[in-house]
């Protein structure tokens, strides 16, 4: 018996190398296509982040060329490809999953933070001369970053170019842009009418002497129509421009998103409908006048289609604060979300105590329970983010059953498992609601039930720590320390910070 177990997990391990390997293969295809392409274009270095036209963290499939392009599955990071050089920069969180996935690649893992790290503009100083070009798609940096970029390679008399999208040539098999149809999120949610909301915005508008306000970010733009769609995994948003004047609004969108009740609902409204790809061609004919934009959340190409005439008010949208002061009728849908979700979260507490004992549960069945709780609340409309679970050799892998990358361990103890807890959107949960994503919730189990801490923004390790005994809602975050190693004890703060992910995080 332990003959053929040792043949079966041989045998799977050649399964497992053949497929990095033709991976790899494919991967250094790919970056050769893309060397040919830069190089009919003059163009000495291509910089591949991991955003949309909107500077979302969490893309459709159809942007993801970095992941496409490296390999590298997560949800951060930024692709370099020279001539005869390739690297990927990653925060910490994907250091040991970046090592994996890039091996045999010849793409260089640069771990940020680090002091040996150099940074990307260092690694360009470093690898270029003096009137090289770097390439950039425009629509995936914004304004801020892409000038930014200009400004310091200057310096060393390196030009930057922005240029279509090269993937769009290179990338076969891509998948198609999000086609799933939009949605009217009803009043009875929102508490708030379009009309009430663009009025609003106007009158901010005003006193910022703005003629006409440009929004990008998907968050606002769903907040103000009082739309909704499934466009980006876990995130209740809907890929489109909004441009408002004193007079009019203007929406762009693909075609074929709009049914025949959201088409009547926007022309309620006051609000015309274009075709997402003619952004460009209409921020060109924008009149003379001031145009306010954040350009820190407006991609570079839409920017660059400005008429100069006009007069930029580089300023933060209205519409982040608007929508930060909450109604009563979305209060009280937070409410009745933290309690729907509470109970979930509670029987998934109980079934797991019960259930991981016995030795068969793994880190991907605890996340499919997980999901089957909160699915079974009244209206649940999915996750904010997908549950990061892992144990032992999976403690320290952002691994997951929702990227095809799910990792399993068997038999895991209760005193074993750390778990990453996503949040939920319902109709009446406050994010659902904006069109943000929940902030991440940190659970682990140990049997100890002594005092209680609310881990901050960062991670204890599960078999230090046991959930609340008959915690619900808002009160299910809370940990206690159990049998807390030397190196713990020392500190001032009851448990060890994780790297934050960035100060605009929407988890943070």
């Amino acid at each position: 018996m332990k003959a053929e177990n040792g043949e079966i997990i041989n045998s799977f391990t050649r399964l497992l190398n053949y497929i990095y390997k033709n991976m790899a293969q494919t991967i250094n295809q790919r970056i050769d296509a893309l060397r040919a392409l830069l190089k009919r274009e003059g163009i000495d270095a291509f910089i591949i982040p991991s955003t949309d036209p909107h500077l979302s963290e969490y893309v459709a499939p159809y942007w993801k060329s970095r992941e496409w392009i490296s390999g590298f599955t997560g949800s951060a990071g930024t692709a370099v490809i020279t001539t005869d050089k390739a690297g990927l920069w990653t925060d910490s969180r994907y250091f040991l999953q970046a090592e994996q996935q890039l091996e045999g690649s010849g793409i260089d893992l640069y771990k940020e933070m680090l002091p040996e790290t150099p940074s990307i503009l260092d690694f360009l100083r470093e690898n270029l001369t003096a009137n090289s070009v770097v390439g950039i798609d425009g629509k995936v940096f914004s304004t801020t970053q892409a000038i930014a970029l200009q400004e310091d390679l200057a310096k060393n008399d390196i030009t930057v170019k922005s240029i279509a999208d090269p993937m769009n040539e290179i990338w076969t098999d891509r998948p198609p842009m999000p086609e799933a149809p939009a949605f009217i999120h009803e009043m009875k949610y929102a508490g708030k009418s379009c009309p009430d909301k663009l009025a609003a915005i106007r009158r901010e508008m005003k006193k910022s002497e703005a003629d006409v306000l440009l929004v990008s970010a998907l968050d606002e733009i769903a907040w103000t129509l009082n739309i909704r769609g499934n466009d980006v995994h876990c995130n209740p948003v809907v890929v489109s421009y909004l441009i408002i004047n004193e007079q009019e609004t203007h929406f762009f969108i693909q075609p074929e998103k709009v049914t025949e009740e959201l088409s009547a609902y926007l022309e309620e409204a006051g609000v015309t409908i274009h075709a997402y790809g003619d952004t460009e061609s209409f921020v060109t004919r924008i009149p003379d006048g001031s145009i306010m934009l954040d350009m820190g959340k407006t991609n570079y190409a839409v920017y660059s289609a400005l008429p100069p005439s006009c007069r930029v008010l580089d300023e933060r949208s209205p519409i982040a604060l608007l929508k930060a002061v909450r109604n009563d009728r979305e209060i009280a849908g937070i409410h009745a979300a933290m309690q729907r979700d509470g109970v979930a979260l509670v029987k998934f507490l109980k079934w797991l105590e019960e259930a991981v004992p016995a030795g068969n549960e793994t880190e991907i069945s605890v996340d499919k329970k997980l999901h089957e709780f909160r699915a079974a609340q009244p209206l649940y409309m999915g996750e904010s983010f997908d549950t990061i679970a892992g144990y032992k050799e999976h403690g320290t892998l952002r691994s997951h059953s929702g990227n095809g990358r799910a990792t399993e361990t068997r038999g895991i103890p209760a005193a074993g498992l750390g778990c990453a807890i996503p949040g939920r959107h319902y109709r009446h949960h406050p994010h659902h609601r904006t069109g943000e994503t929940d902030r991440r919730r940190e659970d682990g189990l140990h049997p100890d039930t002594e005092r209680t801490y609310r881990p901050r923004h960062g991670c204890l390790p599960g078999r230090y720590a046991r959930s609340a005994t008959g915690c619900t809602g808002p009160h299910a975050d809370m940990a206690t320390p159990h049998e807390l190693p030397a190196w713990y004890r020392a500190r001032r703060r009851p448990f060890p910070q994780c790297a934050r992910r960035s100060a605009k995080h929407p988890h943070e």
